[in-house]
């Protein structure tokens, strides 16, 4: 079954939501194959982790290199890749290329990603690209359609969801049995509630993502 050009780009915001955990292949009959790589993060999460405290003194915890190598080994190219550092905030901008679909912007589709120290954590916050909140703009209806077309391809997409009370995505590393949980409070991002609905716990993603995981007391020179 094909699905209208508009899905894809969708499919892969929604799943880019899972920081990099999720390989999303389009084939050219229009078929899509989503898979999940959990394990992925616990190598870059453990790099961050270590040199997060001494911010100041490494400036680039996660190597370009390393990310270049992640792209390829999934069959896209890395075009750009670029992090700007300031005051204990990354930013990192990227342009990444699939051979079955268009390139991707970090300004336009997944928005600008940041890395800020708010207390004792440092977190990850996702500010969506202007794609993204025109999906967030769509009326409740028209969005359900679409996502429920995208249904029959993210049935082998397996987390764990917990319902929280920020309206937020939260991402903790479990250091104890390398897990990642999701979550979110998508009754609140959706203004009603809607149980344990997949499809709208996405829409919610779409909205705003923060990844958090516990550091030691870090401290950074101004």
């Amino acid at each position: 079954m094909k699905y209208p050009w508009y899905l894809l780009p969708l499919c892969f915001l929604m799943t880019s939501c899972f920081d990099y955990a999720v390989n999303v292949a389009f084939e050219p009959d229009g078929s899509c194959t989503v898979e999940t790589h959990l394990d992925m993060l616990e190598p870059i999460y453990q790099e961050a982790v270590r040199t997060l405290p001494a911010l100041s003194e490494n400036p680039l915890p996660l190597e370009e290199a390393a990310y270049r190598d992640w792209v390829q080994g999934r069959g896209g190219r890395l075009d750009s890749y670029q992090r700007v550092v300031s005051e204990g905030r990354i930013q990192m901008n990227f342009k990444i290329w699939y051979p079955n679909y268009a390139a991707f912007h970090s300004d336009d589709m997944f928005g600008e990603t940041q890395l800020q120290l708010q207390g004792d954590r440092w977190v990850w916050v996702w500010d969506p690209g202007p794609m993204v909140r025109s999906l967030a703009d769509l009326d409740e209806p028209n969005l359900e359609q679409q996502l429920s077309q995208l249904k029959p391809l993210l049935q082998g997409l397996h987390f764990s969801m917990q319902l929280s009370a920020p309206q937020v995505v939260e991402t903790n590393l479990d250091q104890k049995d390398n897990a990642v949980r999701f979550h979110y409070d998508y009754a609140s991002l959706l203004g009603k509630k809607t149980g344990k609905d997949q499809l709208s716990a996405f829409r919610a993603l779409l909205v705003e993502k923060r990844v958090v995981f516990t550091t030691p007391k870090a401290t950074t020179s101004k």
